[in-house]
């Protein structure tokens, strides 16, 4: 039987993540396809986000969650063509989430609107997984909502343009 390679663990071993505190998330779409949105850079001007249509949807779940989950507060997000940023709070609350639930539920959301919007069943929009950072003190939540603001100025240079 052919031995596969080992994934790499994402996540901190031993660590609750439903745990009250600050969490930087960074979600890719499947082979970094540029679905979500268009940066426009315009000569002399600030870039702007141009949200497609699951863009926009990705944008609604994400606020929807900010508005319907107690304990939970997306602090700041920006959605990029092939990736989304997100600084989420979770609050020390009776019924805990975690934050691999509230991820879940976003892309799970996201993906049935795709789905539906491409009128397919089983196309995937986002990768296994995503990357997270605990957010372990103020500078550091500082550098990650400069980096979160930033995202769009820096999209030529970013390591997920493709």
């Amino acid at each position: 039987m052919p031995q596969f390679p080992q994934r790499k663990p994402n996540r901190l071993v031993e660590y609750d993540y439903s745990q009250e505190g600050l969490y930087f998330v960074t979600i890719c779409t499947e082979n970094r396809k540029e679905l979500l949105s268009k940066i426009t850079i315009g000569v002399g001007s600030k870039p702007r986000v141009e949200l497609s249509f699951i863009g926009k949807e990705v944008k609604n779940t994400i606020d929807y969650i900010n508005q319907n989950y107690p304990g939970i507060k997306i602090e700041n997000y920006v959605i990029m063509p092939n990736h989304v940023h997100i600084l989420v709070e979770i609050e020390e609350i009776e019924n805990k989430i975690s934050l691999d639930d509230v991820i879940g539920r976003l892309k799970s959301f996201t993906t049935k609107r795709f789905n539906q919007f491409i009128r397919s069943k089983n196309s995937v929009l986002w990768q296994r997984s995503f990357y997270d950072h605990v957010i372990r003190d103020q500078d550091d939540c500082a550098n990650v909502q400069e980096y979160i603001d930033l995202n769009p100025q820096l999209w030529l240079s970013d390591e997920y343009f493709s």
